[in-house]
C-alpha cells in the first residue's frame, strides 16, 4: 500500500492510499504503521502521537570509571534532556544511579511547571545535577537495566535513557537475559 507522510507541527499524518485494496493488505498496513507509532484516525489516515505524555527515566553510570569529564558530560546531557525534551506538567522524569548497585535517586514524577512549581523544578534539576560526583564501584550495567525495566511505566510513551562509559564488568546477568527483560518491559 502506498503511504504518504505529511508532517504537521508536533505530530504528523500518514495517508494510506487504499482504494480497491483487499482487507488483508489494509490489516498488514495497520500493523506496520502501529509499530512505527502511528494511531489509526479514520480509514487510511493515521496520526503520530504528539511528543507529550511520556516517561523519561535517566539511568546514569556512577562507577569509578566515570570520574572527570565522563560524569560531567553524562550529567550535562541528562540536564539537556530534562530542560529541552520534557514537557512540564505532561511528562514524567526519574533518575537512577548505578555501579555495582542500582539506586533510585528520583522516583518517576511529573516534570514541574514553571513558575508555579519553582521549588519542585529546582529540586528535580538539583537532583539530576548532583550526579556530577561518582559513587565508585564497578560497572554492572546489565543488572541495572534489568532492575530498571521492572519499574512500571506510567505514560503512553516511555523512554529509558542510559548514560554509561563502557562495558559491563560486574553484572551477574548476561546480555541475553538483559535483552529479554527489555523486551518484556514497557520501556
Amino acid at each position: 500500500t502506498p503511504l504518504l507522510y505529511v508532517p504537521s507541527g508536533k505530530a504528523g499524518l500518514v495517508l494510506a492510499l487504499e482504494v480497491g485494496v483487499p482487507d488483508s493488505a489494509k490489516a498488514q498496513r495497520r500493523q506496520m504503521t502501529t509499530k512505527l507509532g502511528f494511531e489509526e484516525m479514520d480509514n487510511g489516515v493515521c496520526m503520530t502521537t504528539p511528543p507529550t505524555d511520556k516517561d523519561v527515566m535517566l539511568l546514569i553510570d556512577t562507577s569509578g570509571s566515570m570520574q572527570g569529564k565522563r560524569i560531567q558530560s553524562a550529567t550535562d546531557n541528562a540536564l539537556k534532556i530534562y530542560d529541552n525534551f520534557t514537557t512540564p506538567g505532561d511528562d514524567k522524569i526519574g533518575l537512577i544511579h548505578f555501579h555495582q548497585k542500582m539506586m533510585i535517586r528520583m522516583k518517576l514524577q511529573t516534570v514541574a511547571k514553571l513558575p508555579k512549581e519553582v521549588n519542585t523544578y529546582t529540586h528535580q534539576r538539583q537532583t539530576i545535577d548532583k550526579t556530577r560526583t561518582p559513587e565508585w564501584g564497578g560497572t554492572a550495567f546489565y543488572d541495572a537495566l534489568i532492575q530498571a525495566m521492572a519499574i512500571p511505566t506510567e505514560s503512553s510513551n516511555s523512554y529509558m535513557v542510559a548514560l554509561t562509559d563502557g562495558s559491563d564488568m560486574d553484572s551477574r546477568n548476561n546480555i541475553d537475559v538483559t535483552k529479554a527483560a527489555i523486551a518484556k518491559s514497557g520501556w
